[in-house]
């Protein structure tokens, strides 16, 4: 790179830094400062219902297959008590 572009950008970045820092302190400047950081403070609000929102509806569908499976469960150990109640009449009808 020659020295005169890297004058001109040094030039370019030093005018670019005065106008922002100027801007900056202005009134204008510090509502649209202000504007920004309400902006983003909103949209992390917003994130953080949506996230909240989503794990309540995720936690709540878990919960319900926990509930399905509980009783599934449940019906099975009956059916094998059965199964069992059954074979062991059958072997005690052979046996006898």
């Amino acid at each position: 790179m020659s020295n005169s572009k890297f004058v001109a950008g040094l030039i370019l970045g030093a005018a670019a830094g005065v106008f922002i820092a100027i801007f900056a302190n202005s009134d204008k400047g510090q509502e649209l400062i202000d504007t920004v950081k309400d902006k983003a403070s909103d949209l992390t609000d917003s994130v953080k219902d949506s996230v909240k929102g989503t794990y309540s509806d995720t936690s709540d569908e878990v919960s319900d297959w926990i509930e399905k499976g509980k009783k599934f469960l449940s019906m099975l150990e009956g059916k094998a008590k059965d199964v069992k109640s059954k074979a062991k009449d059958v072997a005690d009808a052979a046996t006898a």
